[in-house]
């Protein structure tokens, strides 16, 4: 059996923390227990407050006690916040017996039943939860018959189609408008990581066929994926931001352009940066691209460290080998051109995806064994370039 160590924090309901010194991903079992249980860092340096309820209950996405992922939502007018990056997520703390996510279809027009999104949720770090939204759904009950007293949730965008259009006029996303809660609970402020990162990949950020073999939203979930492993390992609140079939210089699916021109754009003419710079301002940018690139992405990617240092001027910026090594050497040779010493080439120094039992097929990575051994592989090189 393989052990994986990954040094993290361990929190234990809404507000109280423990630490320990070492986490272990055993990657001969399934993760997404562990992953959605590790909900590790430190209080919010906010002073905890809690959120009387609306007359009907309903608490919009501008209320201050969730925490919506960095980098990966648009919260538009303060009533939908809107995702088409698996692996986003929120959350929260909430009073009471029962947890109602409120969500809006009416953009997804032209989704068969088997392409709309599918979401992943735990209440108090227990049981996982996995439901697909189907046409016309406003409500989706999270949570009843809980004993009375304060609960967290995390919610995760696990899968999206992704051939739909998730960039023009994006029906290939999840809106969440809020949660209803019974008469007279509230919410408030759940317990944070310290630190902020933003990672840019391609199906395997996504978790494309982690679960199984076939190219599926029945078969993606983004929360075994390597993106959301690194980021706790790091006890960072991460932005995923992974699209099927994209790379530095090659489009995505779902009118996705390549990452050249995309990083900076939730979706077509909606910019992820405020001012210029990311907001907030994200301690990493890490990037594993490089799977789908045809010709050599090196110029490319020296442009992009540039604009990268610009929106993020004090980010260290770790650019990773993607699992099949596919143009180690340009990158590499980009980020040694860049000269700058918070950025750096970051390699697992093996070839993940063919190792024995890593793999669904010459692509993708298992969510069993595959995404655990290269997340751990591009942690201890992260912490070996980076020597913090």
């Amino acid at each position: 059996m393989s052990r994986i160590l990954v040094v993290l924090v361990l929190l234990i309901g809404c507000g109280t923390i423990q630490k320990m010194s070492a986490f272990a991903i055993d990657s001969s079992t399934d993760t997404r227990v562990a992953l959605l249980c590790a909900n590790a860092g430190e209080v919010n340096t906010n002073e905890a407050y809690a959120t009387p309820a609306t007359e009907n209950n309903d608490f919009k996405v501008d209320d201050p006690a969730f925490f919506f992922s960095p980098y990966n939502w648009r919260i538009s007018n303060g009533t939908t916040a809107e995702s088409n990056n698996p692996g986003a997520y929120f959350k929260t703390c909430f009073t009471g017996a029962s947890c109602t996510l409120l969500v809006d279809t009416s953009h997804q027009t032209g989704l068969s039943s088997a392409e709309y999104p599918a979401v992943q949720w735990s209440i108090d770090g227990l049981a996982v939860n996995r439901s697909q939204l189907v046409a016309g759904q406003t409500t989706l009950s999270l949570a009843s018959g809980l004993s009375s007293g304060s609960h967290t949730i995390e919610l995760y965008l696990c899968g999206a189609w992704w051939l739909s259009d998730r960039w023009i006029n994006p029906i290939s996303s999840i809106r969440v408008t809020g949660l209803r809660l019974a008469e007279g609970e509230s919410l408030s402020s759940s317990t944070i990581y310290p630190g902020r990162m933003i990672v840019y990949a391609d199906s395997n950020g996504e978790g494309y066929e982690s679960l199984a073999l076939g190219v599926s939203v029945a078969n993606q979930d983004a929360t075994v994926a390597f993106p959301l492993l690194i980021a706790r390992a790091l006890e960072c609140e991460v932005g995923v931001v992974s699209f099927a079939g994209q790379g530095y210089t090659q489009p995505g699916g779902g009118n996705v352009p390549a990452l050249s021109s995309a990083w900076d754009k939730y979706s077509d003419g909606s910019s992820r940066l405020s001012g210029g710079l990311f907001s907030p301002s994200p301690d990493w940018i890490v990037s594993t691209h490089g799977q789908n690139d045809g010709g050599s992405p090196q110029t490319t990617v020296a442009s992009l460290l540039s604009a990268w240092r610009t929106a993020a001027p004090h980010a260290k910026i770790a650019i990773c080998s993607p699992s099949n090594l596919n143009h180690a050497s340009s990158l590499s040779a980009a980020v040694t051109a860049f000269g700058d010493a918070k950025c750096k080439w970051c390699t697992t120094g093996e070839t993940i995806y063919i190792v024995n039992g890593q793999y669904v097929n010459a692509n993708h990575l298992s969510g069993l064994r595959g995404h655990p051994r290269y997340a751990s592989a591009l942690s201890t090189a992260i912490g070996l370039q980076f020597h913090d």
